[in-house]
Protein backbone atom coordinates (compact mmCIF):
# COMPACT_ATOMS: atom_id res chain seq x y z
CA UNK A 1 0.00 0.00 0.00
CA UNK A 2 2.68 2.25 0.94
CA UNK A 3 4.85 1.88 -2.29
CA UNK A 4 1.58 2.15 -4.50
CA UNK A 5 0.95 5.30 -2.33
CA UNK A 6 4.40 6.81 -2.66
CA UNK A 7 4.42 5.99 -6.80
CA UNK A 8 1.12 7.78 -7.19
CA UNK A 9 2.50 11.10 -5.90
CA UNK A 10 5.46 10.61 -7.74
CA UNK A 11 3.12 10.59 -11.22
CA UNK A 12 1.50 13.41 -9.99
CA UNK A 13 4.39 15.27 -9.25
CA UNK A 14 5.62 14.46 -12.84
CA UNK A 15 2.71 15.28 -14.19
CA UNK A 16 2.53 18.35 -12.38
CA UNK A 17 6.23 19.37 -13.56
CA UNK A 18 5.46 18.87 -17.39
CA UNK A 19 2.64 21.15 -16.81
CA UNK A 20 4.57 23.81 -15.09
CA UNK A 21 7.19 23.22 -17.95
CA UNK A 22 4.89 23.37 -20.99
CA UNK A 23 3.20 26.97 -19.36
CA UNK A 24 6.49 28.36 -18.90
CA UNK A 25 8.00 27.08 -22.58
CA UNK A 26 4.67 28.77 -23.57
CA UNK A 27 4.74 31.86 -21.84
CA UNK A 28 8.39 32.13 -22.92
CA UNK A 29 7.80 31.43 -26.46
CA UNK A 30 4.85 34.40 -26.16
CA UNK A 31 7.09 36.87 -24.55
CA UNK A 32 9.86 35.90 -27.54
CA UNK A 33 7.60 36.40 -30.33
CA UNK A 34 6.23 39.42 -29.13
CA UNK A 35 9.85 40.34 -28.69
CA UNK A 36 10.64 40.01 -32.54
CA UNK A 37 7.62 41.69 -33.70
CA UNK A 38 8.74 45.26 -34.81
CA UNK A 39 6.83 48.59 -33.43
CA UNK A 40 5.13 51.03 -35.17
CA UNK A 41 8.34 53.84 -33.82
CA UNK A 42 10.63 50.94 -35.60
CA UNK A 43 9.20 50.71 -39.26
CA UNK A 44 8.79 54.67 -38.97
CA UNK A 45 12.54 55.03 -38.25
CA UNK A 46 13.95 52.88 -40.84
CA UNK A 47 10.95 54.59 -43.22
CA UNK A 48 12.56 57.56 -42.48
CA UNK A 49 16.27 57.07 -43.17
CA UNK A 50 15.10 55.89 -46.49
CA UNK A 51 13.13 59.18 -47.18
CA UNK A 52 16.26 61.47 -46.09
CA UNK A 53 18.44 58.96 -48.49
CA UNK A 54 16.06 58.95 -51.13
CA UNK A 55 17.10 59.04 -54.67
CA UNK A 56 15.80 59.53 -57.96
CA UNK A 57 15.13 55.21 -59.31
CA UNK A 58 15.00 54.43 -55.82
CA UNK A 59 11.74 52.18 -54.79
CA UNK A 60 11.02 50.35 -51.73
CA UNK A 61 9.70 47.05 -50.86
CA UNK A 62 9.32 44.84 -47.48
CA UNK A 63 10.61 41.16 -46.28
CA UNK A 64 8.54 39.39 -45.72
CA UNK A 65 5.45 40.28 -47.69
CA UNK A 66 3.46 39.34 -44.77
CA UNK A 67 4.87 41.64 -42.24
CA UNK A 68 2.66 44.92 -43.69
CA UNK A 69 2.94 47.10 -40.98
CA UNK A 70 5.69 48.85 -42.68
CA UNK A 71 2.88 50.47 -45.42
CA UNK A 72 1.48 52.46 -42.22
CA UNK A 73 5.18 54.52 -42.54
CA UNK A 74 5.62 53.96 -46.44
CA UNK A 75 3.47 57.38 -47.61
CA UNK A 76 4.94 59.05 -49.77
CA UNK A 77 7.84 56.55 -50.75
CA UNK A 78 7.69 54.41 -54.35
CA UNK A 79 7.05 51.16 -53.21
CA UNK A 80 7.04 47.79 -55.70
CA UNK A 81 4.58 45.55 -53.46
CA UNK A 82 5.66 41.71 -53.35
CA UNK A 83 3.46 39.12 -54.64
CA UNK A 84 2.81 35.78 -52.60
CA UNK A 85 4.94 33.75 -54.64
CA UNK A 86 5.67 33.53 -58.53
CA UNK A 87 7.91 36.45 -60.41
CA UNK A 88 9.18 39.40 -59.04
CA UNK A 89 10.31 41.99 -61.48
CA UNK A 90 12.05 45.33 -60.29
CA UNK A 91 12.99 46.37 -63.58
CA UNK A 92 11.85 50.21 -62.84
CA UNK A 93 14.36 50.58 -60.25
CA UNK A 94 17.95 51.70 -59.85
CA UNK A 95 18.30 50.72 -56.30
CA UNK A 96 15.93 48.52 -53.83
CA UNK A 97 15.52 49.62 -50.33
CA UNK A 98 14.02 46.60 -48.17
CA UNK A 99 12.65 46.78 -45.08
CA UNK A 100 13.35 43.01 -43.26
CA UNK A 101 11.83 41.91 -40.02
CA UNK A 102 11.76 38.40 -38.56
CA UNK A 103 15.45 37.63 -39.12
CA UNK A 104 15.05 38.18 -42.55
CA UNK A 105 16.26 41.21 -44.94
CA UNK A 106 17.20 41.98 -48.86
CA UNK A 107 19.76 39.08 -49.24
CA UNK A 108 16.76 36.77 -47.78
CA UNK A 109 14.76 38.34 -50.41
CA UNK A 110 17.04 37.59 -53.11
CA UNK A 111 17.91 33.54 -51.89
CA UNK A 112 13.87 33.41 -51.45
CA UNK A 113 12.20 30.07 -52.90
CA UNK A 114 8.90 31.32 -53.13
CA UNK A 115 10.01 34.14 -55.70
CA UNK A 116 11.61 33.86 -59.48
CA UNK A 117 13.07 37.53 -59.42
CA UNK A 118 13.88 38.85 -62.93
CA UNK A 119 17.04 40.70 -61.54
CA UNK A 120 19.86 39.81 -59.64
CA UNK A 121 20.22 41.72 -56.59
CA UNK A 122 23.48 43.11 -55.06
CA UNK A 123 24.02 44.26 -51.46
CA UNK A 124 25.30 47.88 -51.44
CA UNK A 125 24.42 47.90 -47.45
CA UNK A 126 22.75 47.28 -44.93
CA UNK A 127 21.33 48.72 -41.28
CA UNK A 128 19.64 47.70 -38.49
CA UNK A 129 16.82 49.93 -36.19
CA UNK A 130 15.20 49.15 -32.99
CA UNK A 131 12.98 51.16 -30.45
CA UNK A 132 13.03 49.94 -26.80
CA UNK A 133 10.57 47.27 -26.38
CA UNK A 134 10.63 46.55 -29.82
CA UNK A 135 11.91 43.36 -32.63
CA UNK A 136 14.43 45.13 -35.26
CA UNK A 137 13.82 46.13 -38.71
CA UNK A 138 16.66 45.38 -40.96
CA UNK A 139 17.17 48.23 -44.12
CA UNK A 140 19.25 46.70 -46.73
CA UNK A 141 20.11 49.19 -49.77
CA UNK A 142 20.27 46.62 -53.38
CA UNK A 143 21.72 47.55 -56.38
CA UNK A 144 19.53 46.01 -58.94
CA UNK A 145 21.79 43.99 -61.80
CA UNK A 146 19.75 42.53 -65.08
CA UNK A 147 17.23 43.25 -67.51
CA UNK A 148 16.38 47.13 -66.63
CA UNK A 149 14.09 49.78 -67.96
CA UNK A 150 15.53 52.02 -70.38
CA UNK A 151 12.22 53.53 -71.22
CA UNK A 152 8.80 52.18 -69.53
CA UNK A 153 5.29 53.34 -71.41
CA UNK A 154 3.73 53.78 -68.21
CA UNK A 155 6.12 56.35 -66.88
CA UNK A 156 5.99 58.24 -70.13
CA UNK A 157 2.28 58.13 -70.38
CA UNK A 158 1.74 61.82 -69.29
CA UNK A 159 4.17 63.26 -71.07
CA UNK A 160 2.33 64.68 -74.78
CA UNK A 161 5.95 64.68 -76.07
CA UNK A 162 5.87 60.57 -75.98
CA UNK A 163 2.80 59.41 -75.83
CA UNK A 164 -0.28 60.20 -77.84
CA UNK A 165 -3.69 58.21 -78.21
CA UNK A 166 -5.80 58.20 -80.32
CA UNK A 167 -8.96 56.38 -81.78
CA UNK A 168 -9.98 55.08 -85.19
CA UNK A 169 -13.35 54.59 -86.66
CA UNK A 170 -14.48 51.73 -88.12
CA UNK A 171 -12.08 49.24 -90.60
CA UNK A 172 -10.33 49.87 -93.31
CA UNK A 173 -11.96 50.46 -96.98
CA UNK A 174 -11.31 47.19 -98.71
CA UNK A 175 -11.85 49.31 -102.31
CA UNK A 176 -9.51 51.94 -100.90
CA UNK A 177 -7.10 50.48 -98.21
CA UNK A 178 -4.91 53.51 -98.77
CA UNK A 179 -6.80 56.04 -97.29
CA UNK A 180 -6.32 56.46 -93.44
CA UNK A 181 -9.12 55.64 -91.05
CA UNK A 182 -10.50 59.00 -89.87
CA UNK A 183 -8.61 59.40 -86.31
CA UNK A 184 -10.03 61.16 -82.92
CA UNK A 185 -7.18 62.89 -81.14
CA UNK A 186 -7.78 61.30 -77.10
CA UNK A 187 -5.80 64.46 -75.79
CA UNK A 188 -8.18 65.37 -72.07
CA UNK A 189 -5.51 64.36 -69.27
CA UNK A 190 -7.66 63.29 -66.55
CA UNK A 191 -7.79 60.63 -63.44
CA UNK A 192 -4.05 59.42 -64.93
CA UNK A 193 -4.73 58.83 -68.14
CA UNK A 194 -5.99 59.92 -71.55
CA UNK A 195 -9.66 60.32 -72.41
CA UNK A 196 -11.42 60.22 -75.62
CA UNK A 197 -14.45 62.59 -74.28
CA UNK A 198 -15.22 65.28 -73.98
CA UNK A 199 -13.98 67.04 -76.87
CA UNK A 200 -15.49 70.81 -76.63
CA UNK A 201 -13.38 73.25 -74.38
CA UNK A 202 -16.72 73.41 -72.31
CA UNK A 203 -17.37 70.07 -71.37
CA UNK A 204 -13.35 70.00 -70.63
CA UNK A 205 -13.80 72.70 -68.18
CA UNK A 206 -16.71 71.55 -66.68
CA UNK A 207 -14.77 67.59 -66.18
CA UNK A 208 -11.79 69.46 -64.82
CA UNK A 209 -13.92 71.53 -62.59
CA UNK A 210 -15.53 68.80 -61.16
CA UNK A 211 -12.45 66.37 -60.72
CA UNK A 212 -11.21 69.32 -58.63
CA UNK A 213 -14.00 69.48 -55.84
CA UNK A 214 -12.86 68.21 -52.78
CA UNK A 215 -13.33 64.57 -51.59
CA UNK A 216 -16.09 65.12 -49.12
CA UNK A 217 -18.25 67.30 -51.45
CA UNK A 218 -17.58 64.37 -54.65
CA UNK A 219 -18.97 62.00 -52.01
CA UNK A 220 -22.22 63.81 -51.33
CA UNK A 221 -22.87 64.17 -55.02
CA UNK A 222 -22.19 60.34 -55.99
CA UNK A 223 -24.01 58.81 -58.61
CA UNK A 224 -27.26 56.92 -58.20
CA UNK A 225 -27.04 54.58 -60.13
CA UNK A 226 -27.82 51.66 -58.37
CA UNK A 227 -26.01 49.44 -61.46
CA UNK A 228 -22.44 51.01 -60.22
CA UNK A 229 -22.37 49.86 -56.87
CA UNK A 230 -21.35 46.55 -57.66
CA UNK A 231 -17.87 44.62 -57.07
CA UNK A 232 -16.64 45.33 -59.94
CA UNK A 233 -17.54 49.00 -61.14
CA UNK A 234 -17.21 50.90 -58.12
CA UNK A 235 -14.08 52.39 -60.47
CA UNK A 236 -16.68 53.27 -62.78
CA UNK A 237 -17.88 56.27 -60.43
CA UNK A 238 -15.82 59.02 -60.65
CA UNK A 239 -16.10 58.59 -64.13
CA UNK A 240 -19.38 58.60 -64.38
CA UNK A 241 -20.14 61.55 -61.84
CA UNK A 242 -17.91 63.71 -63.72
CA UNK A 243 -19.39 62.74 -67.21
CA UNK A 244 -16.00 60.57 -68.43
CA UNK A 245 -16.48 57.53 -70.21
CA UNK A 246 -15.31 54.53 -68.16
CA UNK A 247 -13.49 52.37 -70.98
CA UNK A 248 -12.93 55.02 -73.38
CA UNK A 249 -9.42 56.09 -71.99
CA UNK A 250 -5.53 55.07 -71.38
CA UNK A 251 -4.44 55.08 -67.80
CA UNK A 252 -2.09 54.34 -65.42
CA UNK A 253 -3.61 52.12 -62.90
CA UNK A 254 -3.38 48.97 -60.32
CA UNK A 255 -5.04 45.63 -60.76
CA UNK A 256 -4.99 42.76 -59.06
CA UNK A 257 -3.42 39.97 -61.63
CA UNK A 258 -2.38 36.41 -61.49
CA UNK A 259 -3.46 36.90 -57.48
CA UNK A 260 -1.01 39.89 -56.93
CA UNK A 261 -1.13 43.69 -57.79
CA UNK A 262 0.50 44.48 -61.22
CA UNK A 263 1.12 48.58 -61.60
CA UNK A 264 0.05 48.37 -65.58
CA UNK A 265 -1.88 50.25 -68.21
CA UNK A 266 -5.49 49.65 -68.45
CA UNK A 267 -6.76 49.66 -71.98
CA UNK A 268 -10.31 48.64 -73.51
CA UNK A 269 -11.63 49.63 -76.38
CA UNK A 270 -15.47 49.89 -77.85
CA UNK A 271 -16.50 47.43 -80.07
CA UNK A 272 -15.94 49.09 -83.79
CA UNK A 273 -13.52 51.52 -82.93
CA UNK A 274 -9.52 50.32 -82.86
CA UNK A 275 -7.59 52.39 -80.56
CA UNK A 276 -3.74 53.52 -80.96
CA UNK A 277 -1.21 54.45 -79.08
CA UNK A 278 1.97 55.66 -80.50
CA UNK A 279 5.32 55.76 -78.30
CA UNK A 280 8.07 57.99 -79.10
CA UNK A 281 11.22 56.31 -77.49
CA UNK A 282 14.95 57.78 -78.24
CA UNK A 283 16.84 55.78 -80.08
CA UNK A 284 19.57 53.51 -78.61
CA UNK A 285 23.28 52.73 -79.44
CA UNK A 286 22.99 48.89 -78.29
CA UNK A 287 21.43 45.51 -78.24
CA UNK A 288 17.93 46.04 -76.92
CA UNK A 289 14.75 44.40 -75.73
CA UNK A 290 10.88 45.18 -76.12
CA UNK A 291 8.84 43.70 -73.03
CA UNK A 292 5.26 43.57 -73.62
CA UNK A 293 3.56 42.17 -70.87
CA UNK A 294 -0.58 41.59 -70.54
CA UNK A 295 -3.18 40.30 -68.71
CA UNK A 296 -6.60 40.64 -67.23
CA UNK A 297 -7.91 41.39 -63.72
CA UNK A 298 -8.39 38.09 -61.46
CA UNK A 299 -11.94 39.83 -60.73
CA UNK A 300 -12.92 40.08 -64.77
CA UNK A 301 -12.42 36.10 -64.58
CA UNK A 302 -13.68 35.03 -62.08
CA UNK A 303 -16.28 36.77 -60.67
CA UNK A 304 -17.53 35.19 -57.30
CA UNK A 305 -21.47 36.25 -58.58
CA UNK A 306 -21.75 36.19 -62.40
CA UNK A 307 -20.53 34.71 -65.29
CA UNK A 308 -17.20 36.48 -66.79
CA UNK A 309 -17.51 38.83 -68.88
CA UNK A 310 -13.74 39.25 -70.43
CA UNK A 311 -13.12 38.92 -74.11
CA UNK A 312 -10.35 38.24 -76.10
CA UNK A 313 -8.49 41.76 -77.62
CA UNK A 314 -6.74 42.04 -80.72
CA UNK A 315 -3.70 43.53 -80.69
CA UNK A 316 -0.44 44.64 -82.97
CA UNK A 317 3.00 46.05 -82.47
CA UNK A 318 4.84 47.62 -85.09
CA UNK A 319 7.36 50.77 -85.73
CA UNK A 320 8.37 51.76 -89.12
CA UNK A 321 5.93 49.47 -91.10
CA UNK A 322 7.46 46.88 -89.67
CA UNK A 323 5.29 44.32 -87.52
CA UNK A 324 7.23 43.46 -84.27
CA UNK A 325 3.92 40.82 -82.85
CA UNK A 326 0.46 40.39 -83.63
CA UNK A 327 -2.44 38.36 -82.40
CA UNK A 328 -5.52 37.93 -80.64
CA UNK A 329 -5.12 37.61 -77.18
CA UNK A 330 -7.71 35.13 -75.11
CA UNK A 331 -8.66 35.84 -71.48
CA UNK A 332 -7.11 33.48 -69.07
CA UNK A 333 -5.53 33.88 -65.48
CA UNK A 334 -1.69 34.70 -65.04
CA UNK A 335 0.66 37.94 -66.01
CA UNK A 336 1.90 37.09 -69.77
CA UNK A 337 5.84 38.61 -71.11
CA UNK A 338 6.37 38.47 -74.65
CA UNK A 339 10.10 40.04 -75.45
CA UNK A 340 11.29 40.90 -79.03
CA UNK A 341 14.85 41.80 -79.92
CA UNK A 342 15.63 45.66 -81.15
CA UNK A 343 18.38 46.33 -82.87
CA UNK A 344 20.12 49.96 -83.51
CA UNK A 345 19.45 51.13 -86.42
CA UNK A 346 22.38 51.65 -89.02
CA UNK A 347 20.93 54.23 -91.30
CA UNK A 348 18.30 56.59 -89.68
CA UNK A 349 17.51 59.63 -91.08
CA UNK A 350 15.15 62.29 -88.90
CA UNK A 351 13.58 61.15 -85.62
CA UNK A 352 13.25 57.52 -84.99
CA UNK A 353 9.57 56.46 -85.77
CA UNK A 354 7.22 55.82 -82.78
CA UNK A 355 6.09 52.35 -81.67
CA UNK A 356 2.54 52.06 -82.41
CA UNK A 357 0.50 49.91 -80.39
CA UNK A 358 -2.92 48.83 -82.17
CA UNK A 359 -5.65 47.33 -79.92
CA UNK A 360 -9.67 46.46 -80.56
CA UNK A 361 -12.38 44.51 -78.98
CA UNK A 362 -13.56 41.36 -81.05
CA UNK A 363 -17.17 41.56 -79.03
CA UNK A 364 -18.83 44.31 -77.08
CA UNK A 365 -16.91 44.67 -73.44
CA UNK A 366 -18.79 45.62 -70.45
CA UNK A 367 -15.86 46.04 -67.67
CA UNK A 368 -12.33 47.44 -68.09
CA UNK A 369 -10.05 44.87 -67.29
CA UNK A 370 -7.42 43.95 -70.06
CA UNK A 371 -4.10 45.70 -68.33
CA UNK A 372 -0.61 46.08 -70.25
CA UNK A 373 2.49 47.21 -69.88
CA UNK A 374 5.37 47.72 -72.59
CA UNK A 375 8.87 48.84 -71.98
CA UNK A 376 12.85 49.02 -73.72
CA UNK A 377 15.35 46.86 -71.77
CA UNK A 378 18.78 46.12 -72.09
CA UNK A 379 20.68 43.46 -70.19
CA UNK A 380 23.04 44.23 -67.18
CA UNK A 381 23.29 46.87 -64.53
CA UNK A 382 23.42 50.77 -64.10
Amino acid sequence: MQENALSHNLGHKVLFALLISCTAWSVWSTVQRRAAVPSRETWSLASHYIKENLIEGDFVTWYPEWAGESRLSLHGLPVIPLAQQGEVDFAQAKRLWVLGAFDRDGVHLQNSSKYQIVQNLGLISKKVFQAQDSGPVSLSLMKIKGPINLHNLYDDLPNPNRVSFSRLHGKPRAKSPAKPMPKQNCDFWALHGWHCAPQSHRLRQRASKCLARPQAEQLKKRSRRRDLYTLDRRRWLPYIDCRLHPTEHLSQDWRVIDESPKRCISAMPHQGHIAQVAWWVPVESNQTELWFKYGWEDLALRHPFRDSKAQAIKVQIQQAGQKIFTATLQPQLGWFTKKFPISPPTDLVGPPAPYLFTYEATQGIDDANFCFSMSIRKQGGH
